[in-house]
C-alpha cells in the first residue's frame, strides 16, 4: 500500500485539494544488544499466530513491539539492559501480562508464553450514552476499554503484518472527482503497482500531532491535512486526548468505539470518528473518521477519511481499503464571502491481492455488473450491443438474450453506455448513470431506435426521404481560456453545393444557423454528409478559428466543441471567386483590395480569393485586373462572419492599331535577357509572340517539347510536366507532396491528378500551395505578354524562381506595359 500526504490551499476564487502519493520502504532495524524471544501458545499448546506480543519498561511504556509467526514464534528486542514484562494482545482473547524479568546486556532470554484460554466476546456488552469522559461505573468503564483494546490490538497487527518482510501487495490506487452529493462519480483515474506493505498514509509523530493538531495553514494559505497512522491510533497520547465511549451499529453484529476530542481540545484542529468491531470475534473492521475544530468548517463538508481492515488466516491483519475525502470549494466571484461546495476530490486505494513468496494471502472480491439490453418499444432483448462504462475501459458485449456482465468494477456511480447496431447506424449510442455496490441486483437498460433518437434531437428533419444524406453536428461553444460555456452565441456550418451536368456546374454557398443555448450548447440538424463542412461560432466578443469537418456516408450525428477566444479582436473576412462577365471563365492574379485597410490578396488559379481580418463595418472593395474594368462597391461586414461574392469583371476594348513612340525595359525583362543569353531553358520574345497573334497563351507553349498541356473541358490550359511520371497510387486519390489532386467537381470539368509547373506573373508566384495547384495559361493573352521564360526541370530554373516542387517545371510570364512608356 502507499503513503499519502493531503495538502490544500485556499485561493481567491476556489479553495483547490491536492494529494500526492509517496511510497514508504521499510528499513531494517539494527540489532539490539539483548533480546526476549519464545513461543505464544493456549493451554492446550496449540501455537497463537497474529499475537501481538508488547515489551513494556518500568515505567509501563512500550519500547518494542512483535507479532508472531505462523509457529506462534516472537522476538523483542529491548534498547538497554533493565527490568521488563511482556503483554500480550489477541483478538478475541483477554490480554495478558507476564510477571517482571530482567534483561542483561547482550543476553539473549526465551521466555514461553500461555495465553489464558478466556475469549472475549463483545456480544454482551451494552452501549450507553456516557463516555470515557464522563460519569460511568467501573463496569462501564471495563466495557469501554475492552472493546478500545480489541481495536487497538487489530490496528497494532496490521502495523506489525505492514513492516514484516516477505510480504508483497498489489494495490489499486483510485483518484476520483464525485458531484456535490458525493455519489456520482464525474471522472476516475486508477492505477495498479505491486510494492512492500506499509501504512496507507504517512503521518506525523504522536507528539507532533498533539502539538500542531491535525491540519496547518502556512504563510501562503496552503492547509496541510494530517490523517491518523496506526502508530497514533495506538499511542497513549491518542487515548488521553480524546473521549471514547460505545456506539450501536446499524448491523446488530457489529458495536462502535467512537472518539472524540476531550473538552480542552475541541476547539484545535482534531478528529473524531469511529472504529467498528464484530460483536462475535472482536475482530476491527474499518475506521471512520472526520477533522473537526479549527478555523475551518470541512467538517460539514465530509472532510476525512477512513480504513478498512480485513484478517488473514494466519491471525495477521491488513488494511484491505482506505480512502480520504477532500472538498473542492468554490466562491461565486472574488468579492464573495459565500463558499459553496463545487465536487469532492477523493484518493485512496484497495488492496487487490498479498503474498508471501508463492502463497497467496489475500484476494479482493470483484463486484460483477450483470443485466439486460432491451429495446424501449417492443421490450425484446437486443443482441450484440456494446455495454461500457464511460471514463473506466469495462466493456461486455450482450448475448443472444441480451445479457451483459462488467465484470470486477469499483463500487461508485458511472454513466453507462451501450451502443445497438441500429444506434450504430447512426453513430450514436445511449447513455445513462447506474450505482455499482455490492449485492447489486440486476440492471435492466431500455435503449431507444435510431429513428426516435434522430427524431428526439432534430425532428423531421433527418427522417423520410428528405432525411437521406443529411447529419447532425451538435456540441457546445466555450471560451478557449478557462472552458466557460458561452450561451446566446451564433453558430453557423458553411459548405458549397455543386449541381448541373458537366459542361455546366454551378457552385451554391449554403449555410445553417443556431444559437447556443443556456448551456452552451448548439445543435444543427440538416447538414449534408460527405460534404466538406466550415463550423464557426460568431460570439459578439472574441474570435473562433474555422473547423472543417466532413461526416460520412452513414454518420447522422457528430460532436464538435467550438472554442472562443476572447482575447482576440471580432473580425470578417471577404471570399469568394472572380470570374469573366461573358464566359464566366475564372480570372487568376485579379486584385482585390480594401485600400482605406491597407487591405490586399489576388485570385488564385482558380479564381479564388480570401481577404482576412477586415474590422465590422461597411468598406469599399475594389477589384481590378489587366484587360478589365475595375469593380468598386461598398459592402459591410459583419463581426467574425465571412461575406462571400462572385465578382463578375467586364473586359475592356482593344485598341486594333497602337503605335508605340518608345519603350522601357523593367527589372523583369533585363533578367529575362541575363537568362536568355545563359542558354538554359526556352524563350519566347515579344517579337516571337506577335507573330502568333490569334493563338492562345497554351498553343503557343505547346512548341516546348517537355511541356505537357492539359486542356479543360472550358477554355483552360494548364501546364505540366512530361518528365515527372504520376504514380498509380497518386491517379488512385493517395496523397502526394508533388502530385495535385482535384476535387470532384474539378474532375467533371476535365482536370486530373498531375505535376503542374509553378507559374510567375511579373515575379509574382501564382500558384504557391504544395502539391503546386493548376494554373491557366490561357487567362493571359500572348497580346498581354512581353516575355515567357520556360525552365523544365529544378537543375536549369535560376535561383530567383528556384523553390520546393520547382522540379515539374517552372514558367515566367513578363506581362507588356501599357502606359505610353
Amino acid at each position: 500500500m502507499i503513503a499519502h500526504t493531503v495538502v490544500a490551499r485556499r485561493v481567491t476564487r476556489h479553495v483547490c485539494w491536492l494529494a500526492t502519493a509517496l511510497a514508504v520502504a521499510c528499513l531494517p532495524l539494527a540489532a539490539p544488544a539483548q533480546v526476549m524471544r519464545g513461543v505464544v501458545a493456549d493451554v492446550s499448546n496449540r501455537p497463537l499466530s497474529g499475537t501481538v506480543v508488547t515489551l513494556l519498561d518500568s515505567a509501563q511504556v512500550v519500547v518494542a513491539r512483535s507479532l508472531t509467526n505462523e509457529r506462534g514464534e516472537y522476538r523483542v528486542a529491548a534498547p538497554r539492559p533493565g527490568t521488563y514484562r511482556l503483554r500480550t494482545l489477541r483478538i478475541g482473547y483477554v490480554p495478558t501480562l507476564s510477571p517482571v524479568f530482567v534483561l542483561t546486556e547482550g543476553g539473549v532470554t526465551t521466555q514461553p508464553i500461555t495465553m489464558d484460554g478466556v475469549r472475549l466476546s463483545l456480544d454482551a456488552v451494552r452501549v450507553v450514552a456516557r463516555s470515557s469522559c464522563g460519569r460511568q461505573t467501573p463496569t462501564e468503564v471495563s466495557a469501554i476499554l475492552a472493546a478500545w483494546d480489541q481495536a487497538m490490538t487489530s490496528i497494532a497487527a496490521t502495523s506489525l503484518t505492514s513492516s514484516a518482510r516477505g510480504l508483497t501487495a498489489t494495490t489499486m490506487l483510485i483518484d476520483r472527482r464525485l458531484e456535490p452529493s458525493g455519489r456520482k462519480i464525474r471522472s476516475q483515474l486508477a492505477s495498479v503497482r505491486t510494492d512492500i506493505v506499509t501504512q496507507p498514509w504517512r503521518s506525523l509523530p504522536p507528539e507532533t500531532l498533539r502539538r500542531r493538531g491535525y491540519t496547518e495553514t502556512d504563510a501562503a494559505n496552503w492547509t496541510t491535512f494530517n490523517a491518523p497512522g496506526l502508530d497514533v491510533l495506538v499511542s497513549s497520547q491518542f487515548l488521553e486526548d480524546h473521549c471514547i465511549r460505545l456506539v450501536d451499529a446499524r448491523d446488530s453484529a457489529e458495536i462502535g468505539v467512537s472518539f472524540e476530542p476531550i473538552a480542552a481540545r475541541r476547539l484545535r484542529s482534531e478528529i473524531r470518528g469511529t472504529l467498528w468491531l464484530t460483536r462475535a470475534t472482536a475482530d476491527l473492521r474499518r475506521l471512520d473518521f472526520t477533522f473537526t475544530g479549527g478555523t475551518t468548517t470541512l467538517a460539514a463538508y465530509e472532510a476525512g477519511g477512513g480504513m478498512h481492515f480485513t484478517r488473514l488466516p494466519d491471525g495477521a491483519v491488513v488494511i484491505s481499503a482506505w480512502e480520504i475525502r477532500m472538498p473542492v470549494l468554490t466562491k461565486d466571484s472574488p468579492t464573495s464571502t459565500k463558499i459553496r461546495l463545487s465536487e469532492i476530490a477523493t484518493t485512496g486505494g484497495e488492496l487487490v491481492v498479498l503474498r508471501r513468496g508463492a502463497d497467496t494471502l489475500f484476494k479482493r472480491q470483484p463486484v460483477n455488473v450483470i443485466g439486460v439490453v432491451l429495446d424501449s418499444v417492443s421490450g425484446k432483448p437486443i443482441v450484440r450491443a456494446t455495454v461500457s462504462l464511460v471514463g473506466i475501459g469495462a466493456k461486455s458485449v450482450t448475448s443472444d438474450e441480451g445479457r451483459f456482465t462488467l465484470s470486477d468494477v469499483l463500487p461508485g456511480e458511472y454513466a453507462i453506455a451501450v451502443s445497438t447496431p441500429s444506434l450504430d447506424s447512426i453513430r450514436a449510442s445511449s447513455q445513462s448513470t447506474i450505482i455499482v455496490a455490492d449485492g447489486m441486483a440486476a440492471v435492466r437498460l431500455k435503449v431507444p431506435t435510431s429513428s426516435q433518437l434522430a427524431n428526439a434531437l432534430c425532428g423531421s428533419t433527418l427522417s423520410g426521404t428528405s432525411g437521406r444524406g443529411r447529419g447532425a453536428v451538435l456540441g457546445t461553444v466555450q471560451d478557449g481560456s478557462d472552458i466557460t460555456a458561452l450561451r446566446g452565441t451564433r453558430v453557423v456550418a458553411d459548405w458549397t453545393e455543386i449541381d448541373g451536368t458537366a459542361g455546366s456546374l454551378r457552385r451554391q454557398s449554403k449555410r445553417l444557423e443556431t444559437r447556443t443555448d443556456s448551456t452552451g450548447a448548439y445543435r444543427l440538424c440538416g447538414v449534408p454528409t460527405e460534404v466538406l463542412l466550415t463550423l464557426r461560432a460568431l460570439p459578439d466578443r472574441g474570435r473562433s478559428t474555422p473547423n472543417t469537418l466532413r461526416l460520412a456516408p452513414d454518420e447522422r450525428f457528430v460532436t464538435h466543441i467550438v472554442q472562443v477566444d476572447r482575447a482576440r479582436s471580432a473580425g470578417a473576412a471577404f471570399v469568394g471567386v472572380v470570374v469573366a462577365d461573358s464566359s464566366q471563365r475564372v480570372l487568376a492574379d485579379a486584385e482585390v483590395a480594401i485600400p482605406a485597410l491597407a487591405l490586399t490578396t489576388r485570385s488564385n488559379a482558380k479564381g479564388e480569393f480570401r481577404l482576412a481580418d477586415i474590422p465590422p463595418g461597411t468598406h469599399e472593395i475594389n477589384v481590378r485586373r489587366v484587360g478589365y474594368g475595375a469593380m468598386t462597391a461598398p459592402i459591410t461586414f459583419a463581426a467574425n462572419d465571412d461575406e462571400e461574392r462572385r465578382i463578375v469583371l467586364q473586359p475592356l476594348t482593344v485598341l486594333d492599331s497602337v503605335e508605340v513612340l518608345a519603350s522601357r525595359i523593367d527589372a523583369g525583362m533585363r533578367d529575362f535577357e541575363a537568362n536568355r543569353r545563359v542558354g538554359l531553358g526556352h524563350f519566347f520574345t515579344r517579337d516571337e509572340l506577335q507573330q502568333r497573334e490569334g493563338q492562345s497563351t497554351g498553343t503557343v507553349l505547346l512548341q516546348i517539347p517537355s511541356i505537357g498541356l492539359l486542356r479543360g473541358r472550358t477554355s483552360g490550359a494548364f501546364i505540366q510536366s512530361k518528365r515527372f511520371v504520376v504514380p498509380l497510387s497518386a491517379v488512385a486519390g493517395q496523397g502526394s507532396s508533388t502530385v495535385w489532386q482535384p476535387s470532384d467537381a474539378e474532375r467533371l470539368q476535365g482536370m486530373v491528378a498531375g505535376c503542374y509547373a509553378q507559374v510567375y506573373v511579373d515575379s509574382q508566384l501564382m500558384n504557391p500551395m504544395q502539391p503546386t495547384e493548376p494554373f491557366d495559361v490561357n487567362s493571359i493573352a500572348p497580346g498581354q505578354i512581353e516575355g515567357i521564360e520556360y525552365y523544365a526541370s529544378a537543375a536549369e530554373t535560376p535561383a530567383r524562381y528556384a523553390k520546393l516542387n520547382s522540379n515539374c517545371g517552372v514558367l515566367v510570364i513578363h506581362r507588356r506595359r501599357f502606359d505610353g512608356t
